[in-house]
Order: structure tokens, then sequence, then C-alpha cells
């Protein structure tokens, strides 16, 4: 890229900030830390096991008394040594603290050991009346400040006379008042100190500020000065840029109490994964050395690490998809494990939260899935919105309300009226409606192209560090010169041009200014986004980010800071900050650099290949049709074309757009609009939100998008035709998927007014706009939707007649589907599985079944080799075994005839109640087996599935390419069986809401006890559920209830009618209404026979 900004413009002549322009400055983060000089105790050990320290973090804001111009803005002296930078003063701090004073340099390039005969320190401090006006050590030079203590610290260590001399106004030294030195290269700065008692000695009053005067010089160097008679020899001075060359004296001073100003700093880290297997998503949260060749890995905790060992914000924007796959990512070792993604979200949650007591980061919120959001202006937008809000809220106890700004995904966004609907152009439209109040743009390419198209570059422009209202919403602009430097090193440090931008702003910016920096969090973690094969490439990027982030976390004058609270500032002061543009509609469609150069200058070029009238050299996603099987996109990769992408849908419907009917966009969403309200309606339209995840992206074969004199014509154009990305086909593809839900949506409506036990039992229709019939069975109580690819069940879902709603139990529309076309896939490769999947090495679970009606109720799928012939029917049933309560409900029973060499491996993906697992995780999933040849798996909050199975069949443990709990694919746990021959599953769909979990006894019965007795629940203190046993002396209705301290009725319920013997139940701390109990002391009491008893039971968080 272009150097783009070589300098900035002056907006005014230095000043020292007075307490009016003080009051723009909100209060710094962390109180005062006593001044150590060295490198102070210890912050933290990275997981290269490099400890970090203070450094001179313990210096803040209020310590500052002056910032100095550097490199070619500054008059230095040059003594062309190679170390002139090191003497390059740019900013001066002082504390009086205890006995002690403290002072503390910063240099613009502190070369190692130039302290060891390149650069001696001097701080001249006047105190009191009189005083010696000539500097010592043969300077040459006077001042017109005489002083009455002057230090020079030569070098590290406490010899007078070789390390340091503390002068006194008479030249005499003075020996037992230095506190020593500490100079540190890669943090280019030097702290020092002397005893108070000094500066009382020579005349301070201890009350007065004294004056400063703060200059480097060579040691032993002589300069070619020569005015005044003298020949100064001062390399840099704060205070008189000109040194005392001109005229033979150092004029003017800092006070000991004055003021400087500083910068703003916001780092964002945008983290987005769909909703992938758990263990893939695992190595992006860490993945060690071992596999990245990293020092310390790679990984999302990398940069949670940086920002919590420097104690600075982080502002974080994790997308709702990329929560959803983490919170399902559940390790076996939980927290000790670094990959395990609960413990993760944990630590995010404690990080954004404004009650600990480090400096907390801050949550950016915005859409669901990351789809571009001008091509789906109006409801999509908004239903996306509250989703990913609803997960935030869940998830991290924060609501887009309190985190006030949202990330717009790609930073695709126009404001260019259409004059149609619902894609009408006006995207800040949808963003004012939200509950959000800002954005994130560039300034390269909206600020620029928007309001600015006229101008260069360079020199920098204050403007470009402020916040934009734009159509009503404010936008903060991320800075490309100091976003291009992040992952760049100078000596351990910030690279030159970031420290150079950083000071002019911190200088001249009036302390108005803002920089932002973003990245996508996996190029942070070290795990960069190849564009081409779409998967992530290690390298050292955290590191140089940690030593970036070290470096500023160690400026005073740089405040790091989250854009929420930035947001508070600048409306708190809208003059100083923030430019208001009023409201426009003539906004063309812009984004980043890279994206706009790959997009042909225009996101349209990907989506429609036709941009203003102007045909492109891209794949459009807008008529491309989805294959049912076979490949499709990374034509690059692949060295293919779409010529040899596998056969289309039989309707023929392309994507389209929310404006076009007859298209897939358009017509999934309009069969979401018009289902019926309820719980199933609200899985489609979250799986459409999930599946438009990065709409329409595309390879990219041309990567270098330098342009010419800033903001002029691409010297490497992309003029390559670029397909889709395969990765973004297998989601889009599968948008119209929700029109399997709306189907399900209709039918639960049927049961709530009536219609349910008129449904006909048993249908064919192409409920998912493929050209393709799926295939139904249906009654009062459940509903399943199958697909002739392997015969598989992808949807089933069961009534609760007390919630009046339905429970999804078999399908998981989050999930990254595992193709672009039908394809499940039986290998490493498959992220999703389905009900009665017929694996044997992946011969059938995609073979296109022969489906056929049997009886009156029921499908029969057989195999193209005929080898595997299973007929599937819907039948009512009243209770299980386990039920203590007539519960009706209905099973789905597959009657397996098979002939294949060996057993017929079967797999069932269960996920009951999907949106509990996306907002929750496995926390309240319980399995076990209720008998030999069954298992039952119960979410906690309603949805559970019990199968039950013939002699013969035997459960399967460790299913190939599974982890060892067989929850590797998200949201789902997968249970494989096999059998021989006839055989037969039952799977029994229950919409149970219970949170009491039946777990039998073994096969004989417990002798009965001669009393009531009741154990304390386990475990005890408890995070989740608990068993609670009990001893019954004689058959008995068994009621409970959890009441906390206070007697009041939390939960209970009803275990009717039980045996004697021992009867357990597990109970989960959560009240009846759903509520989480907080932590603290309860009771459970059990009534039985008349008789009562009482145990205590401890909840902790």
């Amino acid at each position: 890229m272009v150097a783009r900004f070589a300098s900035r413009v002056v907006l005014g002549a230095r000043i020292a900030l007075a307490a009016a322009c003080a009051l723009l400055l909100p209060a710094p983060p962390l109180a005062a830390a006593p001044i150590t000089i060295g490198p102070g105790p210890a912050r933290g050990t990275d997981r290269a096991g490099v400890t970090w320290y203070e450094d001179f973090q313990d210096w803040t804001h209020a310590d500052l008394r002056a910032l100095d111009d550097a490199g070619l803005g500054d008059a230095t002296y040059s003594f062309g040594d190679g170390l002139d930078d090191s003497r390059d003063i740019v900013a001066v701090y002082s504390r009086v603290e205890g006995e002690n004073v403290y002072f503390r340099v910063d240099l613009y390039d502190l070369a190692l050991g130039a302290e060891n005969g390149g650069l001696d320190v001097y701080v001249a401090i006047d105190c009191a009346a009189g005083g010696q006006p000539w500097m010592p050590d043969f300077l040459d030079v006077q001042t017109d400040r005489p002083w009455e203590l002057c230090l020079g610290v030569y070098s590290t260590g406490t010899v007078s006379g070789v390390h340091y001399r503390l002068y006194d106004q008479s030249f005499g030294t003075i020996t037992n008042a230095y506190l020593g030195a500490w100079f540190n290269s890669q943090l280019d700065a030097v702290e020092f100190g002397i005893k108070k008692q000094a500066l009382l000695d020579a005349g301070w009053d201890g009350v007065a500020p004294f004056t400063l005067q703060v200059f480097t010089a060579r040691d032993g160097s002589e300069s070619n000065c020569s005015g005044g008679g003298r020949s100064s020899d001062i390399a840099d001075a704060v205070e008189d840029d000109d040194r005392g060359c001109s005229d033979g004296t150092l004029h003017g001073g800092t006070a000991s109490n004055a003021t400087a100003g500083l910068v703003y700093y916001a780092s964002i880290a945008h983290g987005n994964q769909s909703v992938n297997q758990a263990d893939d998503i695992g190595a992006h949260i860490y993945e060690g050395p071992a596999s990245t060749g990293i020092a310390g890995g790679t990984g999302f905790l990398r940069t949670l690490d940086t920002h919590e060992i420097f104690r600075v914000p982080l502002n974080i924007h994790p997308s709702g998809s990329l929560v959803v796959a983490v919170n399902w990512a559940k390790r076996p070792g939980g927290a000790a494990d670094p990959q395990d993604g609960p413990s993760f979200l944990a630590r995010i949650r404690e990080f954004v939260d404004a009650d600990q007591t480090q400096t907390p980061g801050s949550l950016i919120g915005g859409v669901f899935a990351e789809h571009i959001m001008p091509y789906f202006e109006g409801p999509v937008n908004a239903a996306s919105i509250a989703l990913k809000d609803s997960v935030m809220r869940e998830v991290f106890g924060v609501s887009a309300a309190e985190a006030r700004v949202m990330h717009t995904p790609e930073r695709v966004i126009r404001s260019l009226s259409t004059g149609l609907a619902p894609l009408d152009g006006h995207t800040f439209e949808d963003i004012a409606a939200s509950p959000y109040a800002a954005t994130v743009l560039d300034e390269v390419t909206h600020l620029h192209w928007w309001f600015h198209p006229g101008e260069s570059c360079t020199p920098d422009q204050g403007y470009r560090h402020k916040v934009h209202r734009i159509n009503g919403v404010y936008c903060f602009m991320i800075n490309d010169r100091e976003d291009q430097g992040k992952f760049g090193n100078h000596d351990g440090g910030a690279v030159m041009d970031t420290r150079y931008s950083l000071l002019q702003k911190a200088l001249y910016g009036n302390a108005s200014e803002i920089v932002v920096v973003f990245d996508d969090w996996e190029a942070l973690a070290g795990k960069s986004f190849d564009p081409m094969a779409g998967a992530p490439v290690p390298n050292n990027n955290p590191i140089q980010y940690h030593n970036t982030i070290r470096w500023l976390a160690n400026r005073p004058w740089v405040r790091i800071s989250n854009l929420r609270d930035l947001l508070d500032t600048a409306l708190a002061n809208p003059s100083a900050f923030v430019v208001d543009h009023g409201y426009r509609h003539d906004l063309s469609l812009q984004t980043y650099e890279w994206l706009k150069h790959a997009s042909e200058d225009s996101y349209h070029s990907w989506y429609y290949n036709r941009n203003a009238g102007f045909a492109g050299n891209e794949q459009s996603f807008y008529d491309l049709v989805p294959v049912i099987t076979g490949e499709q996109g990374d034509y690059h990769r692949r060295g293919t074309t779409p010529a040899s992408d596998g056969p289309p849908l039989p309707s023929g419907m392309k994507h389209g757009d929310l404006n076009t009917p007859g298209t897939l966009m358009h017509e999934a969403w309009a069969a979401l609009e018009s289902a019926p309200a309820g719980r199933l309606r609200d899985l489609g339209v979250a799986s459409y939100l999930t599946m438009i995840y990065e709409t329409a992206w595309h390879e990219e074969d041309q990567n270098n998008y330098q342009d010419s004199n800033c903001y002029g014509a691409w010297l490497f154009p992309d003029n390559s035709w670029d397909g889709l990305n395969t990765w973004a086909l297998r989601l889009q593809n599968h948008v119209r998927k929700a029109g399997l839900y709306a189907a399900a949506a209709r039918w639960a409506d049927s049961v709530r007014t009536g219609a349910g036990p008129l449904l006909a039992p048993r249908r064919a229709a192409d409920l998912d706009f493929d050209g393709e019939a799926e295939y139904v069975l249906q009654d009062g109580h459940a509903f399943a939707v199958f697909e002739r690819y392997g015969g598989r069940c992808v949807l089933a879902a069961a009534w609760n007649a007390a919630e009046n709603d339905a429970m999804v139990v078999i399908g998981a529309p989050f999930t990254n589907p595992s193709a672009p076309g039908e394809e499940e896939y039986a290998d490493a490769s498959a992220n999703r599985c389905s009900g009665f999947k017929d694996m044997n090495g992946g011969l059938y679970a995609d073979a296109p079944y022969a489906v056929a009606p049997e009886g009156a109720a029921r499908w029969r799928f057989t195999s193209p080799d005929g080898k595997v012939v299973k007929t599937i029917g819907l039948y009512p049933a009243i209770s299980l075994p386990e039920s203590p309560l007539p519960m009706p409900f209905s099973a789905l029973v597959a009657e397996y005839e098979e002939t294949v060499p060996g057993p017929l491996y079967v797999r069932l993906g269960l996920s009951p109640n999907p949106l509990d697992l996306a907002l929750r995780g496995q926390q309240n999933l319980q399995a076990w087996f209720p008998g030999p040849r069954a298992y039952k798996l119960l979410n906690t909050r309603g949805g559970a599935a019990r199968l039950d199975w013939s002699a013969g069949v035997a459960f399967n443990p460790a299913p190939s390419h599974e982890a060892a709990d067989r929850r590797n694919l998200a949201l789902t746990e997968q249970v494989e069986l096999h059998g021989d021959g006839a055989f037969h599953i039952q799977v029994a769909l229950l919409a149970d809401t219970m949170r009491v979990v039946d777990v039998p006894a073994g096969p004989s019965a417990d002798p009965a006890p001669a009393r009531l007795a009741l154990s304390a629940p386990r475990p005890s203190p408890a995070r989740g559920p608990a068993e609670v046993s009990l001893a019954l002396p004689a058959p008995a209705r068994v009621r409970w209830e959890v009441l906390d301290a206070a007697g009041r009725r939390m939960d209970g319920g009803d275990l009717g009618e039980r045996a004697a013997g021992t009867v357990r139940w597990t109970i989960a701390p959560r009240a009846a209404d759903g509520r989480v109990l907080p932590a603290g002391l309860y009771f459970v009491r059990v009534t039985a026979g008349g008789a009562t008893a009482t145990t205590r039971w401890a909840v902790t968080r």
C-alpha cells in the first residue's frame, strides 16, 4: 500500500491544555499505582511462558507534564551516530509520592544500550528564588530558569559521578538522595527519582509547583552551535526547540502540575465463524505451538490474554453464530482445557463486566450471522439484530441498548434510494431503528468517497479522527494508517509511523481525536483467512499485536478505550468530537479497501455481477441456481468452471433477492412471514438468518490492492473472473430449508386450533422450493420430514400441550450444512447428522433412496442397491415406562430389512430444543439408559427423545469421527446403533418440559426402608442439576418442592405413585418459571404418605 500519511496538518500551535480542555478527559481507567523504578510487579504470564511486568504502567495521564514533537517535526540535534532518535524526547512526567519525587522521560526510539555513551538525560529543577543559570557538565548553555537542583542520569546504576550526578546550585554533588534509574529500550522510556528532602533542602516549600527543564545530551560530545557566544551541547529539549543553539540560553520550563494532551485508541476484535464442529471451533479458541509452529500458539485467547495482562480495554465483536458455536464446544476438561468453549465465553463475560476491578472491555453488537445488510434491508435486518440481542443478553448479560455500538458486516452499507421494497437502499435507517446508536466504518472509503472525494490522503486531517453522524447513526472511522501498523513492530514496540502519528494527535488534537484499528479476531489470533482456500493460516500476529498493545499501554498519552465509553464522551461534548452530516440518500455502496478491490469497486458485482448498469466480471450470486447434489463453488481451487457443478435444483429457482418473487431469498422469507407465530416459526427465522452468513462471498485470486497516489486507480485491478466460495454456498444454498420450519409451524397451528386429529398422517410435498418432494409424517402429537437422500429424517417436532406449542427434537437449523447440496456425508467432513442416517462408509448416507407409501401412514425407503429397506411410521402412545403420569406422545418407528455385508450402522442426530442449545450450549442436556435397550436424551428446558431398539441391535459408544461425548457436531448428539437383518428402532418424540428426570433403579428393586429418609442432593454445592434420593418405606404418592432460605417455594413437582424402595430424581437450580436460581442455601422438602422430610441444598455460581 502506498504511504497515505506522510505528514499532518497542524491544527494550531502547541498549547498547554487548560482546565476547560481537561474537562474533555474521562477519568483514567485505573487508580494510580505506587511508582516502582524498574519492571515492577508481574502482570501475567503468556502462553509462551513469558512473564510480563507492570513496567511503566504505574504512571498515569495525571503525571504527564508535557509532550514534545518528534522525528522530522522536532529540532533534535543530529550527531549522526544512529542514536539521534534515542535522544529525541516525546514526553515528560513527574510525581511527588510520599517521601520521593519521581520522573519519567519517553523517547522516540531508545536503542538498546544507548545510555552507555550515547545518551544523558537531565532534569533541572527551579523550586526557589535565585538559582544557578548555567547548566552542568560543560554543556555550554545557560537557562532563563535558574535551577536549585539539576539531575543528570547517565546510565543504570547508583554510583554518583558514574551513573548519575545530582547537583546543587553551587555545582556541589548530593550523594544521598538518588533513587536509581531504569532504561527500557523496548518501551522507549526511562524512569528515575530522588528523595523529596533534596528539594526541601534546596528551598522548596513542599507545596508550590516547581519548574522543570528536561533535555538530553550525548556523553562528552560537542555540537556545532555557537549562538550567544556559547556552544550548546543539548541534543533535545522539551521547552525550547532551539535548545539554546542560536542564543546560548535554554528558554521556558514545565510546571510540575502542568497537563498535556492525549489521543484515544480503540482496538476492535471481530470474531465470526459459522456454527461449525466443536473441534474446529476449539482450534479457533486456542491451538498450541506444536501444531501451529507459533510460540505460545494461536487463537482467540491470545488477544484476550494480551488485553488482560496489560489491563486495557478491547472492543469485542463476536458474531451470534460464533457465540452459538463456542457455547456448544464443551471440552471434557472444562476450564482447564484452553479449547473449552463455555469457559472462554465466561471469560469474555467477566472481561466486559463493568463491575470488575480490572479495566473492562466492551461488547460490540450487530446482526446474528454477518449477512450483508443492504441485501436484507427491512424486516430481515431487524430480525437478525433482535436474535443477536437475545444471544448477547443470555450469554454475556449485555443488551444491544447497553452495547450501543454495532458492527456492520464487512462494512458494506449505503444510503441510496432504490424506490423498491423492502430493499429500499436505506441501510442506515435499519441501524437507527435498532437499539444501537453507533457503528464502525472506514475513513479511506466511506468517509472519503461520500464526503471528501477530491481530497488527497496526505496530510492527515483531524476530521478523520472524529465521530461522524450520518443519517442519525454515529459512525466511528477505522484509521488506515494506524490500522496498517498494528501487526508491525520496531524494537519490540510499535512501528515508528504509529508512534509519530499518535504523538501528533496527542499534541495537536485538543484531546478529542480518536484512532480506531480493526481486524478479524482470527487475524489477531494468528489465524489469518486465506481468501482462496477459505482456511486459516497460522502466523505470528499474536506476538506482534501483543508488543504493539504493550507499548501503547505504557503510554499514558495514548488512552486505549472502549467505543461505548468514547460514544458517551463524544455525546457529552459534540462540538469537539462529532461531525454531523445530516441526512443523505445519495451515498453509494461502500466497503473497506480489500473487499472493494475484490468486488470490482462495488459489492453489487459479487451479488448481481452488475453495478450502476454495467456488467461485471464475477459470478452472479443473484442468478445462481443452487445444486441439489454435487459440488459447487471454489472454481479456482478446484481448477474448474461452473459447467462442472452438480445438477441444479429441479425447481430452477435461483438465489435472487428479497425484492424478487420466485427466488429463494424471497420465497423462503415470505413463507416464514406468513407462517403462524410460535417456536417453530422462530426456528425457521433463525435458520434463514444463520444461512445468509457472509452473503455471496467469492474467491479472490488478486489480493494486491495497492492504489496509485492515495485514492487513485488500483495498480493491480481485479480483472479475473471469480466464483463463489463453496463454504458460502454450503450455507446460502440452504436458505430454502426455512420452508420446512414454515410447514412445521403450520402443522403446530393446526394442532393448536384443534385440527390436528384431522391431519393427513402422510403426505408428500415440496416444502423447501427445490422442486423435489419431502415426505411428511404427522399427527396431533408429532411432525416429521424426510428427504429421499439417505431416507433421512431432517426435522422432527413434538407437540407440548402445556405450552400450546411444539418443540424440535431432530434438526439443528443453526448448524453449518455439510455440502452445497443435500449431502450430509458420513466422514470427518460431515457437519450435520439427521435421523435414521444409514452409514456404512458413506455408501448410503446420501444415496437417493426410492420412496413409496406403505400402508396408511408409513413411508418405505429403499437404497439404490436394494440392500437397505426401511419402513418408517409415526405411532401414538400414552406413556413411557419411566413416566409417572400419562404423557401422550408419538414415536417414529423404523423397521429395517437389510442385506449389506456385516451389520448396518444407523445414526440418529438428536437436537432437543435447538434454540435452547444455541443459547445455552450443553448445560441443560441430560442423558441416560433407562433400560437395557433404551437411551434417552433430555433437555431440562424442554424437548427429549427416547430411543428403544429390538433385540440384536447394539449401541456404539464410540462412533467414527466423533468425540467421546458424541457431541462434536454443533447442537447435536449423535447416537449410533447397528443391527443385522431385520430389526427396528423407535424414537419417541417428547416435548417433555419437566425439570425432573427419573433415574430408574437396577433390575431388582431396593428393599423397603424402615422410615421416610431424604438424602442431601448430590452434588451440593451445585452449579447444575443434582440427584435427589428418597428412601420410601411404603407405596405412596411423592411430591417435592425447593424452598429458598425464607421458605418461599421456588420449584416443585409431583412424582406420582411410587413403589416402596429408593426413589431417585434430578432437580435443577431453576425456578418454576425458568429463572436461574441465585447462589445460596435452599431446602428440598418431600411429602409422601403423610410424612415429610427436608434436607439442605447449596447452589453456587
